[in-house]
């Protein structure tokens, strides 16, 4: 899927398209307006909501905004150890 570490970048595609897919979840599941869907889920892929900001929410969307974060984090790490692995050729 990332190449190996040889292209790292193929996984910032992975990236957007994991984007993509949560946000289309979240526009069917969230029922707030759109702008403000997108924004959320655009800002949830590495920073992930208080539990303050969970309360809010519907029961549907809880879970997308709890599995989102820990989805982008990990792929933002693999990208980041790829990439040095590229850099450094180890």
């Amino acid at each position: 899927m990332c190449g190996y570490g040889y292209r790292p970048f193929r996984l910032l595609g992975w990236v957007l398209v994991q984007l993509v897919v949560f946000t289309a979840i979240g526009i069917e599941v969230v029922g707030a307006p759109l702008g403000d869907t997108i924004y959320m889920c655009v800002t949830c892929y590495l920073y992930p909501i208080e539990p303050g900001g969970l309360a809010s929410l519907n029961d549907a969307a809880r879970p997308l905004f709890a599995v989102e974060p820990w989805v982008g984090t990990v792929s933002m790490s693999v990208f980041f150890a790829l990439l040095v692995r590229k850099w450094f050729r180890m």
